[in-house]
C-alpha cells in the first residue's frame, strides 16, 4: 500500500480537517479537494466523516486511525452530527463558517512556523464565542470563495493571516467569565467535566444555555437571534452557571426570572419568552428532552395558576398549586372585581397590578371556601331577623365581628358565626305557650327603654333580662319578647347631682316657660343627661349655676314668699320705688336684678 512520505503530527483537540488541510499543503497542494482527489479519496467523505475515507487516509499518512478520526464531524442522521461522541445539529456546529482565536494562531505560528497552524475542536461549536485560553473574542472569517472548500482549514488560514495577525493584535480581552467556554472545550475533547451538565447532550445543553440565558440577562422581550456577538457570551455565562448548580440553582434561576419579569399579564410563556418558545417548538415524547421538559414543567405547575388537567410540554397538571384572581374567582364562584378586592385586602398585591396576583391555592384556598360561604350585611342580617342598621352596631361593639371586613369591600359575616349568636341569644328565652300581655318585641323595647339594641342584646347573652321569652316556634331574634320595667332595671345608672326644671321651677317660684327661656339664653347653666331610669334626654342644673343666679338676680316668687305677701302686692310696691324687671315680655314671671337697695326693701330669701 502506498504511503505518503510527507506528513505531519497531530496536536492535542486537532480536527480532522484541520490535520489533512495540512498535509495537503506540506505536499504541495493548494487545494485539498484536488489533494484529496489526486489519492483516490473523496474529499466530501472525509469532511462528513465518513469512517471508510478516514481510515484509508489514516493508512496513507502512516497517523492511527483514532487519532486522525477522533475529532472529525460526522454526520449521523438528517441534519445531526457527532464530534467525538457529542450530539450536536446545525445551530450548534459551524459547518460553513470558520471562527478562529487569532492568538492562539500567531501563538502557533509564532513557536512552530505556519505548518503549526491548527484548528481545535472547540472552535467549531457555534456557542464557543471566546477562547477560554487567552480570553479573547473569537474571529469569524470572511466566507470561503469557489473553488476553494469552506472546510479547507489550513489554505482558509493563509488566505486570511493578514486579517488574523491585525485581529490578534488588537482586540481588547474579555472581561467576563469564560467558565462555560472552557466546560465546552473540556468536553467536546472528552476531558473530565461538571456531572450535573453532562446529564444534558451537549446540542440541548447548548439550545438551554442560550435560551434561558437571554430570558435571565435581558428579559422575555429579547431573542437570541437578536443578541450581538458581544452579548452572547454574557448570556452564556450567566444561564451555565444556573445549570451546572443542579435542580435547586436551576429553579432558582427559573424564580428569578419569574420574579424580574415586567410582563403586564402572568404566565409561564409571557415571563420566559424565548426560552418557552424553544420548549414549545420541541419533541415531548423525545427522552432527550425528558429531563429538562419534566424539571420546568415541574416548575411552571408549582408557580404559575394551572388547573387540574392542564397540560405543559406533554405533562399534565395534577393538583392546582396556584392560582390567579380569575381561576379562584371561577373555582370559588366569586365576581372577578370581589376577587381583586379581597386578595389585595390580603395583603396578596396591589390593584393596579391585578393580573400578576398569584398565590398559593392550598393556602388560600380554605379561606376563599369561607369568603364563598360568607353572606353580606343584608343577608346576614334577614338571617338573624334583625335590621341591617342592628347588625352594623352589633358590629361595632364587637358583640357580632363580620368574618371579612376589608377596605373598599362591604363585611360579610359566615353562617356557623350568625348561628352561634343567634343560639347564643335564643336560648337565654324563656319558651312560653303565650306572649305575655305586657311584653314588649325587643326591637320596640329598646325605642321605650331609650337603649341601643347592642345594650339589650348584651344583657340578654348575659341571662341578666328574667323577663326575656319567646315561643316555642319563634327562631328569630326579632320574635322575642321582654318587660320593659325589667329592662329598665338593668339599664338603670346612679342618679344625677343637680336640679331638674321641676326643681328650678319650685324653687324660684317662676312658671315653666321662664325656666325654659333662662336656660336658654344660658342665664341658668345646664347640662344635658340623660334620666337615670327612662334614659331621657333632659336638662340638668348644677348647684354652682343656682348660686350664681340668685347672686345677681332675685324673682318676684321668692321674694312674696319671702315677705309671705301676695306677688302683686310686692310688684306694685318695687314698681313704686323704681325697680324694673328684666324685659322678658309678659308670659315670663318677673325677675329683678339683685341689689342691696331691692334687698333692704324685700329680700328674695335662699333656696333650700
Amino acid at each position: 500500500m502506498m504511503r505518503l512520505r510527507l506528513s505531519v503530527t497531530p496536536f492535542e483537540g486537532e480536527t480532522t480537517n484541520s490535520i489533512i488541510t495540512r498535509i495537503a499543503d506540506r505536499n504541495g497542494a493548494s487545494f485539498t479537494q484536488d489533494f484529496c482527489a489526486d489519492m483516490g479519496e473523496r474529499w466530501r467523505d472525509i469532511t462528513s466523516g465518513d469512517d471508510i475515507a478516514i481510515e484509508a487516509f489514516a493508512d496513507l499518512t502512516g497517523i492511527p486511525h483514532e487519532k486522525l478520526g477522533r475529532y472529525a464531524v460526522r454526520e449521523i442522521g438528517h441534519r445531526t452530527y457527532g464530534l467525538n461522541g457529542q450530539f450536536l445539529t446545525p445551530k450548534t456546529i459551524d459547518r460553513g463558517r470558520l471562527k478562529v482565536c487569532p492568538t492562539c494562531l500567531v501563538g502557533d505560528f509564532e513557536v512552530g512556523g505556519a505548518r503549526r497552524r491548527h484548528c481545535r475542536a472547540e472552535w467549531l461549536l457555534t456557542r464557543y464565542q471566546v477562547c477560554h485560553t487567552h480570553r479573547k473574542p473569537m474571529l469569524t472569517l470572511p466566507n470561503a470563495e469557489f473553488p476553494r472548500s469552506p472546510y479547507d482549514f489550513y489554505q482558509r488560514i493563509k488566505d486570511c493571516w493578514r486579517e488574523i495577525q491585525r485581529a490578534a493584535e488588537s482586540r481588547e480581552d474579555f472581561s467576563g467569565d469564560v467558565t462555560w467556554e472552557t466546560y465546552l472545550a473540556d468536553r467536546v475533547r472528552g476531558h473530565k467535566t461538571d456531572a450535573l451538565c453532562d446529564r444534558f447532550d451537549l446540542d440541548l445543553l447548548c439550545h438551554i444555555v442560550v435560551n434561558l440565558g437571554t430570558v435571565i440577562r435581558f428579559g422575555s422581550t429579547r431573542n437570541p437571534s437578536d443578541l450581538r456577538s458581544d452579548e452572547m457570551p454574557y448570556v452564556a455565562s450567566q444561564a451555565f452557571r444556573a445549570v451546572r448548580g443542579g435542580y435547586k440553582s436551576l429553579v432558582s434561576a427559573f424564580r428569578s426570572v419569574r420574579d424580574a419579569s415586567n410582563s403586564p399579564k402572568p404566565g409561564f410563556q409571557a415571563d420566559f419568552g424565548a426560552f418557552a418558545r424553544w420548549l414549545y417548538r420541541v419533541d415531548y415524547r423525545s427522552p432527550r428532552y425528558a429531563e429538562l421538559l419534566d424539571l420546568t414543567a415541574r416548575f411552571a405547575f408549582e408557580n404559575y395558576p394551572f388547573g387540574k388537567g392542564d397540560v405543559l410540554f406533554g405533562r399534565t397538571c395534577q393538583k392546582r398549586q396556584i392560582h390567579s384572581i380569575t381561576s379562584a374567582a371561577k373555582q370559588h364562584g366569586l365576581k372577578h372585581p370581589r376577587m381583586t378586592i379581597l386578595a389585595v385586602g390580603l395583603g396578596l398585591g396591589s390593584k393596579d397590578r391585578h393580573e400578576r396576583i398569584e398565590f398559593s391555592a392550598k393556602k388560600y384556598d380554605p379561606v376563599l371556601n369561607e369568603f364563598a360561604r360568607c353572606l353580606r350585611p343584608k343577608s346576614a342580617a334577614a338571617e338573624l331577623g334583625i335590621r341591617v342598621e342592628a347588625l352594623q352596631r352589633l358590629a361595632k361593639v364587637g358583640i357580632l365581628k363580620p368574618r371579612f371586613d376589608m377596605p373598599s369591600m362591604v363585611p360579610v359575616y359566615h353562617p356557623s358565626d350568625l348561628k352561634m349568636f343567634r343560639s347564643g341569644v335564643l336560648k337565654q328565652a324563656t319558651v312560653v305557650d303565650k306572649i305575655p300581655t305586657d311584653m314588649i318585641p325587643l326591637f320596640k323595647l329598646c325605642n321605650h327603654a331609650k337603649c341601643h339594641f347592642e345594650e339589650a342584646v348584651d344583657l340578654v347573652r348575659s341571662g341578666s333580662l328574667s323577663s326575656f321569652c319567646r315561643l316555642h316556634s319563634s327562631s328569630r331574634i326579632h320574635d322575642c319578647f321582654a318587660d320593659l320595667e325589667d329592662l329598665r332595671d338593668q339599664l338603670q345608672g346612679p342618679k344625677h347631682q343637680g336640679y331638674t326644671k321641676q326643681d328650678v321651677k319650685r324653687l324660684l317660684r317662676v312658671n315653666d316657660p321662664t325656666v325654659t327661656l333662662l336656660v336658654r339664653k344660658s342665664m341658668l347653666r345646664a347640662r344635658m343627661v340623660r334620666h337615670h331610669r327612662s334614659r331621657r334626654p333632659m336638662a340638668l342644673i348644677g348647684s354652682d349655676a343656682m348660686s350664681e343666679f340668685l347672686s345677681s338676680h332675685a324673682t318676684l316668687g321668692m321674694m312674696a314668699y319671702a315677705a309671705r305677701t301676695q306677688a302683686k302686692h310686692v310688684a306694685t310696691k318695687l314698681d313704686k320705688a323704681g325697680f324694673e324687671p328684666l324685659p322678658l315680655g309678659e308670659r315670663f314671671s318677673k325677675i329683678y336684678r339683685r341689689t342691696p337697695e331691692l334687698e333692704n326693701l324685700f329680700h328674695p330669701g335662699g333656696i333650700a
